[in-house]
């Protein structure tokens, strides 16, 4: 009778082991499935926005730069500039575009006849309307990109913007890709070589544990000459309080890096949601657009004023400095029609590095001020 039961206990065990190995075996089909149904990937060990898609890397970088320095950034990495050879393609670099950046598109060498920097004749166009003008004085001879408004034609040497550089291979290695964001982001001016093996790595060797489904939906791709499909993207902010970044008040570090350390700020406060954010940048061009002078934006009154020129509810100011070894920073939301505050914060940092990295609680400790 014992070993009758123990024969029961053992199928009884056996029956159940088979079980748990099934269910494995079909919750492994299932990540399977959902992996193959997208190619871009997000990595959540590193900082910012870099995605995977059809074997390509792609790097937002939320700084201002013009358009040559953009460009000569990307390709001292072993990238460039991003080139949108499909529709489906732009689409997924899309939506990771926050505010207007530069891509790969330029007609420098033949007025009107626009090329990517590889060399590549345009497949499809997604211009805004009226674009591109050639308006600049200077002319306008490079493409800035937005999913709200499409492609934008720009004067190289005036306008500073974000930028997406992409690599024609998947980067694995994540040492190598903390450097290029530093380099990137003007932290670092190491000299970085990727190897065979760096441009050999798979998104699954990146220890990529899931992937990240864009909020896109992906169509077959077709020829426009419009932008009606560029505004699949971007959601409708025009509802949300709109706020001018403007200048910080800078001691004892350098403007470059303080305007890096806005640049980053601006891009928090938009991914937050709570904000229509118009960056410096912006800014910059809309006021000159007025012939209101950007060099005259300095004392609080006269960024009120120009906030108010901007159609803006609030401004963004403060100050970023150094208190002997560590560095200071101080934000605030100002009313524009009051000129009262209506949140701020404060934070030491020991280093720029740790106040990049502490960028996005600053902003979060911001909002909950209130």
């Amino acid at each position: 009778m014992k070993k009758h039961d123990n024969s029961i206990m053992v199928s009884t065990a056996g029956c159940k082991m088979r079980k748990i190995f099934l269910l494995l075996v079909i919750i492994m089909i299932f990540q399977i499935a959902c992996v193959s149904t997208t190619e871009v990937r997000h990595r959540p060990d590193v900082k910012d926005d870099w995605y995977y898609h059809n074997g390509h890397t792609y790097a937002y970088v939320p700084v201002g730069k013009k358009w040559p320095e953009a460009r000569r950034l990307c390709e001292n990495v072993g990238g460039h500039l991003v080139v949108f050879e499909t529709m489906e393609e732009m689409r997924h670099v899309y939506s990771i575009i926050q505010n207007l950046a530069w891509i790969g598109l330029t007609d420098e060498v033949q007025e009107g006849t626009f090329l990517w920097v590889n060399g590549a004749k345009l497949s499809f166009q997604s211009w805004n309307k009226g674009e591109p003008n050639d308006a600049g004085a200077s002319g306008e001879d490079c493409v800035g990109a937005k999913p709200s408004t499409g492609w934008v034609d720009l004067t190289a040497a005036e306008s500073t913007h974000h930028f997406i550089c992409e690599f024609d291979f998947i980067i694995s290695n994540a040492e190598k890709i903390e450097k290029i964001q530093k380099f990137l982001y003007g932290l670092s001016n190491e000299k970085i070589t990727l190897t065979d093996a760096d441009k050999a790595g798979t998104a699954e060797a990146s220890g990529l544990a899931i992937p990240y489904l864009v909020p896109v939906t992906l169509t077959a791709t077709t020829p426009v000459s419009t932008t009606t499909d560029a505004h699949l993207v971007n959601s409708d902010r025009s509802s949300l309080p709109r706020v001018a970044v403007m200048d910080f008040r800078v001691d004892n570090i350098s403007r470059s890096e303080a305007n890096m350390v806005i640049d980053l700020m601006s891009n928090e406060l938009h991914n937050t949601g709570k904000y229509s954010v118009l960056e410096r940048s912006q800014r910059d061009d809309a006021l000159l657009e007025i012939q209101f002078s950007v060099s005259d934006v300095s004392d609080e009154a006269t960024q009120l004023r120009a906030g108010k020129l901007l159609s803006a509810e609030m401004i963004a100011i403060g100050s970023i400095g150094k208190v002997g070894s560590r560095i200071a920073v101080n934000i605030k939301l100002v009313r524009v029609e009051t000129g009262m505050t209506v949140l701020s914060a404060t934070e030491l940092y020991d280093s720029i590095d740790s106040l990049v990295d502490g960028i996005k609680p600053l902003v979060r400790k911001l909002l909950q001020s209130s």
